[in-house]
């Protein structure tokens, strides 16, 4: 099942609002301030790019959390609403 254009855009909206909220609970920053620092552009980006690293094992989901600056739980909900998995993906093991 894949998404039209219009979810897409919606999936990005809540991601970056949940972000905006989450970042300035946890740093202490206005929803302003946070919103003129990172575009929702940047902040897929910036996800998707973690993510990477993420499902790759290269960092724990609590790194990930540290380097958005959100709480562990907040940056699950951000994942979630980007539509970008939170489980790593099995192992591949070849046959010998």
């Amino acid at each position: 099942m894949s998404l039209d254009n219009t979810q897409v855009d919606i999936q990005r909206s809540a991601a970056y609002e949940f972000f905006v909220v989450a970042h300035a609970a946890h740093t202490g920053k206005s929803a302003d301030e946070i919103e003129a620092e990172i575009t929702p552009e940047a902040l897929e980006t910036k996800l998707r790019t973690l993510h990477t690293h993420y499902m790759k094992r290269e960092m724990t989901l609590v790194k990930f959390a540290d380097l958005l600056q959100v709480s562990i739980s907040q940056c699950s909900s951000i994942l979630d609403a980007s539509g970008l998995a939170l489980r790593h993906a099995r192992p591949r093991f070849c046959n010998l």
